[in-house]
């Protein structure tokens, strides 16, 4: 003992202790690497395999097959790229912190967190699974997505070959990113480049060129039953008809944007799968006069122009984590389309009628149908088999575009309007504003605007219904907006002559294409009883010196445009055309042909379609002026009387508990003299007591005077109806607006009962 304690050394039964303390530790610390070992081996790879077929394969094939949304959001090759790889590795990589997180508590809650984890990613892979078969209730949906979710988590957690499987399948996400980035239709705005001005180009009378092409604006909205453009709403439209020759028969080759446009710029036929870029129409009108003009150019939604000819103007040093923010948050909606069941999809925003921008003041879809330029099926759908989308993915991209434009819709016009100097026979001014007077319609023809609303009501998945009222109204908004359009028309000739540019300019105003009002059809799909709605688009050119207006039914497209300027102004060059110059020696051609999967091929040269449609707008409007607009159905003919004149009693005194409550009352306080807003559309609920039933329509005052017709009753619980109206906007006078809501009490000529306001 006494060398043992000489020597230092304690007996075996006293070092023991000590020993079970330190290989307890080292056990506890190879197991921890071990567990991190392998939550940064199998576990992420299962992550990343599932996250890439639940999130990475069915947006990066939908948004590869579109390229037409980055070309509408002017992603630059940056952007594209960093997409692609945040939709592949962000959520791997935030579910990979989440289980690390957990693990640093413990094991076990580590192990929980990632069997919910890939529970969750392998039911948002059922989910896409289940959207292919477009079950139309939620329990299908939910079904398929709970039993696929819950086999592949059982699987994982309890099959070495389900694990090794899921690990291989972490090359996927790769595959998916490599196709998307090398052979999907967006991959060409990667590697191929755009086109350059064209070289050798002389133009012999060399003229000032102001061309605007509205967007969404059919012929049959600005003409009267007998064809004529009607002078009293748009009288500027009427002016410039007045001064230049109006094409009464022109019409446009496509339904949509990104297949119009191009031809309009281009003169070349619209192709199958082409995108609007100068990448594939590398001969049209900028590349033509870059070389010899100065360009003033504004393009949404196509980009023909390219930077090499058009520069664009710097932006902030945020712009590229802006712009790749509002991309992936327009990701998150159409995944949401993607994957969620019937009734939670009709709660997103819309994905129908824009091409980003889903969450910007956006309204709920009710359905998430895509208008394809070519495609059979109109859907930007993921579960459509051919190629998807074009111009119908259109409103909320719109409501976006135009939160960034001060004063909101066409402001773009008023802006190129403003920059238009002293007369410069080698100038282009080129508009094309995406979003005017296109929809979302929330502009008066004096400039206020008012609540959108979103929408528009009355339609499912982009097709009108057969509640008559409602597609009036939307008729009316647009009306009114088209209205706006002729007032910055107005202002644009103003300003071509105080600028001396007037007289010798070509100016060219037309439309890519229009939409339709017919209850029972798609706004924007062609059918053959809407094809002379959405295709008849205004074209009136201006040639210098022109003096007296010319109005010809001869048969004109929109590839007619650039052979017109081409021969107007004496350019040469050796470029083909598929259209011809409008004012040369070469006959009209017979036909019309017109490009989309459904509708007709082709249109008649006869006008009687054109004219069918006045008569039905007619029939729906048949007041004139924009008073008429509003004074609609068998009580229209009061909008404008006093109150005074009407025979009107007090509901209360039958109902003493009726009342009626405006969905914004604030809306009604404060209204400005000029500009501003103002409650164009009012929606309200009124309370009847006892059972009591509205008829179908009533009336609202404004400050004492019949300003509307309210309808649309909708009922709801314990006597409560829902109504909306459209009030004449020429009606709004500064200060508190007093407004009344007047129902039919019967009789004839009819009672009308003033209901409370509480």
């Amino acid at each position: 003992m006494a060398d043992m304690a000489a020597t230092g050394t304690a007996p075996v039964a006293e070092r023991l202790p000590v020993d079970r303390a330190a290989s307890a530790g080292l056990a506890r610390r190879v197991a921890a690497r071990l567990e991190l070992r392998r939550v940064l081996g199998y576990d992420a790879l299962s992550l990343l395999a599932l996250s890439g077929l639940a999130v990475a394969q069915p947006l990066l094939d939908l948004f590869g097959k579109n390229p037409e949304f980055f070309v509408a959001a002017e992603a630059s090759r940056g952007q594209i790229v960093a997409f692609a790889l945040v939709v592949v590795f962000a959520v791997p990589a935030v579910a990979l912190l989440l289980e690390l997180v957990a693990h640093a508590v413990g094991p076990r809650v580590g192990a929980v967190v990632h069997a919910v984890l890939v529970f969750v990613l392998a039911t948002a892979f059922g989910a896409t699974v289940a959207r292919q078969f477009d079950f139309s209730s939620n329990l299908p949906v939910v079904g398929v997505s709970l039993a696929i979710g819950a086999v592949i988590a059982l699987g994982e957690q309890r099959s070495r070959a389900v694990r090794l499987g899921l690990a291989y399948l972490a090359l996927a996400p790769l595959l998916f990113l490599a196709l998307f980035l090398v052979t999907s239709g967006t991959s060409r705005l990667l590697w191929e480049d755009e086109a350059e001005a064209a070289t050798g180009i002389a133009v012999d009378d060399p003229r000032p060129i102001v061309v605007v092409v509205f967007d969404e604006l059919p012929l049959a909205s600005l003409i009267d039953r007998t064809g004529e453009i009607d002078a009293q709403r748009f009288p500027n439209f009427a002016r410039l008809a007045d001064a230049g020759t109006w094409f009464r028969n022109a019409t446009a080759l496509s339904p949509n944007t990104p297949g119009s446009v191009p031809t309009i710029e281009s003169g070349l036929l619209p192709e199958h799968g082409a995108l609007p870029t100068s990448i594939d129409y590398p001969r049209n009108l900028f590349t033509l006069l870059g070389g010899t003009y100065d360009l003033d150019v504004t393009e949404t939604i196509t980009e023909l122009c390219p930077s090499t000819v058009c520069v664009a103007p710097e932006g902030d040093g945020d712009g590229f984590l802006a712009a790749l923010g509002q991309t992936l948050e327009d990701a998150s909606v159409v995944y949401g389309h993607a994957t969620l069941p019937p009734s939670l999809r009709a709660d997103l925003p819309g994905v129908d009628q824009s091409w980003g921008g889903f969450l910007e003041d956006a309204p709920s879809s009710g359905g998430d149908a895509i208008d394809g330029a070519y495609a059979t099926t109109t859907t930007l759908s993921p579960t459509t088999t051919t190629r998807p989308g074009m111009d119908e993915f259109m409103s909320a991209r719109n409501q976006q575009m135009a939160a960034t434009q001060p004063g909101g819709t066409g402001q773009l016009l008023a802006q190129m309007t403003e920059r238009i100097g002293t007369a410069d026979e080698s100038q282009l001014y080129f508009l094309h504003d995406g979003l005017f007077p296109h929809f979302n319609w929330r502009t008066t023809p004096d400039g206020r605007t008012y609540d959108g609303e979103g929408g528009p009501p009355g339609s499912t998945d982009g097709v009108w219904g057969n509640n008559e009222f409602l597609i009036r109204q939307a008729q009316q908004r647009h009306l009114l907006q088209v209205g706006y359009a002729d007032t910055l028309l107005g202002e644009l000739i103003d300003r071509l002559e105080a600028q001396g540019v007037w007289d010798d300019a070509v100016v060219v105003v037309t439309a890519d294409h229009g939409i339709a009002f017919t209850a029972g059809h798609p706004k924007r799909v062609p059918t053959d009883d809407t094809a002379d709605e959405i295709y008849r688009i205004p074209l009136i050119v201006r040639v210098p010196g022109q003096r007296e207006g010319v109005v010809t039914d001869e048969n004109a497209l929109n590839t007619d445009i650039l052979p017109t300027l081409v021969d107007v102004l004496g350019i040469h060059t050796t470029w083909d055309f598929d259209g011809r110059s409008l004012f040369g020696d070469e006959p009209a051609p017979e036909d019309k042909p017109v490009f989309y999967a459904s509708g007709p091929d082709s249109l008649s040269n006869d006008p009687a379609a054109l004219l069918a449609v006045a008569e039905r707008n007619h029939t729906r409007f048949p007041r004139p002026g924009w008073r008429g607009v509003a004074a609609v159905g068998g009580l229209g003919g009061l909008v404008g009387r006093p109150v005074s004149e009407l025979t009107v009693a007090d509901l209360a005194d039958q109902l003493p508990r009726a009342r009626w409550r405006p969905d914004h009352p604030e809306s009604l306080v404060g209204l400005t003299a000029r500009g501003g807003t103002v409650p164009l559309v009012l929606r309200g609920t009124f309370f009847l007591p006892d059972g009591a039933q509205p008829y179908e329509l009533g009336l609202i005052s404004l400050d004492g005077t019949v300003a509307g017709v309210a309808g649309d009753f909708e009922p709801g619980d314990n006597g409560r109806w829902r109504f909306r109206a459209l009030l004449d906007f020429e009606q709004f006078r500064e200060g508190d607006a007093d407004v009344e809501l007047l129902l039919v009490g019967g009789g004839d000529p009819p009672t009308f009962l003033r209901v409370p306001m509480g």
